[in-house]
């Protein structure tokens, strides 16, 4: 059982650029999970506090920079930057950052934070042509190329509406990924909480996770939500059944201090949902329609009972988002093509030491055995 989580709320600010207004204030929730959406079961040790208003409001500051004149990436006729060499696979290179034909919608390194930032607040730079750069809240630490999170509430990421339009349309065909790698965490739950890399923000559960799910063994899944409700049915990829006829599923288990390469898949027309770790297709299903979420999108924490939760412990990079289905071809390539930045390996000690010298030339063999030297003269005037 999911233990109470505390009163939170959520504001996207009216703009001059003309967002809508949401406001919700939601209670106490007893939030009894039945395993829907990413919920923890683990009542002892699994205490949510999902302050959502943290961090000066931190879910619900919007962008207020205006419409992107770059304007916004529909899926398959987004707009491309000139110059850009779609490659092989459909990869191209935008703004220092290897994207996708059309490119991302929203594209994140996280791997520092944009200047003028400070360690409570900032940004970091989206790198696609749309420039949804994220907001963070909190200490949080960008080293090795990867935000690093430290799995609670006082670190939140999230990526804000700009001019109304969200960095991924729920509500159609849309795709995600990350590269993540999940610390160890602390006594008293070593083997872990439920954590969500990516998730698409509602006012009471959010509309999708990307996580790991401890109910089902601590693996990797893709979780949408049917409704803004706690109690919505929820879909999961792989499923936790076997499909008659269908493909073979391959959860693939979170081990921590390990990098993964995570990539969901859903078509907006058919229902199919599916989750890549590695480049590897993990498992697929079909499910029902979601529901429009705030448009928030939460890095590094999911949305449960009106509050964040399930706070990643450990590093996220490369957090793309693209309002259409990425074909294996694609995540492959992704995949391939590694994290945009890895860290140098550490400076070298110094100049290599040169061999030691030699002492000289070698003594002489000893003589061999049976040869021994005759003995010396006794001294004169021995009488033997």
């Amino acid at each position: 059982m999911r233990a109470s989580l505390e009163t939170s709320s959520f504001r996207v600010v009216v703009l001059a650029s003309g967002l809508a207004l949401f406001a919700a204030a939601c209670g106490s929730s007893s939030g009894k999970p039945n395993g829907a959406g990413g919920s923890s079961a683990d009542a002892s040790s699994d205490t949510k506090t999902g302050t959502g208003g943290a961090g000066s409001g931190a879910g619900g500051k919007a962008d207020g920079g205006g419409t992107d004149s770059g304007g916004t990436d529909s899926g398959a006729g987004g707009k491309v930057d000139s110059g850009t060499d779609s490659g092989a696979g459909g990869i191209a290179m935008v703004d220092a950052g290897q994207q996708l034909t059309p490119p991302w919608h929203s594209y994140l390194p996280l791997v520092t934070a944009a200047a003028g930032g400070s360690a409570s607040m900032g940004t970091s730079l989206d790198l696609s042509p749309n420039h949804y750069d994220s907001t963070y809240y909190g200490p949080v630490t960008f080293a090795n190329g990867s935000a690093n999170l430290v799995g609670n509430n006082s670190q939140e990421i999230v990526v804000s509406p700009k001019a109304g339009v969200p960095a991924v349309d729920v509500t159609g065909s849309y795709s995600v990924q990350a590269w993540v790698s999940l610390a160890m965490q602390p006594a008293p739950n070593p083997t872990g909480f439920f954590q969500t890399v990516v998730s698409g923000e509602g006012f009471n559960i959010a509309s999708f996770f990307l996580q790991k799910r401890v109910d089902l063994g601590g693996a990797w899944f893709f979780t949408t939500q049917a409704g803004d409700s706690t109690t919505s049915g929820n879909c999961i990829s792989p499923p936790t059944q076997p499909i008659d006829g269908g493909p073979a599923q391959n959860p693939v288990v979170a081990v921590a201090n390990t990098l993964y390469h995570l990539v969901a898949t859903r078509d907006g027309t058919s229902g199919t949902q599916i989750l890549y770790v590695n480049g590897v297709e993990s498992g697929r299903n079909t499910c029902m329609a979601g529901f429009v979420d705030t448009g928030i999108l939460g890095i590094g924490h999911g949305i449960f009972g009106g509050g964040r939760t399930d706070f990643v412990t450990g590093a996220i990079s490369d957090v793309g988002v693209i309002n259409r289905v990425l074909t294996p071809v694609e995540v492959t390539a992704l995949f391939a093509k590694g994290r945009t930045f890895v860290p140098p390996p550490p400076p070298d000690a110094g100049p290599d030491l040169p061999p030691a010298t030699d002492a000289g030339p070698d003594a002489p063999a000893d003589v061999p055995a049976g040869n021994d030297a005759p003995a010396a003269s006794d001294a004169a005037g021995d009488g033997g």
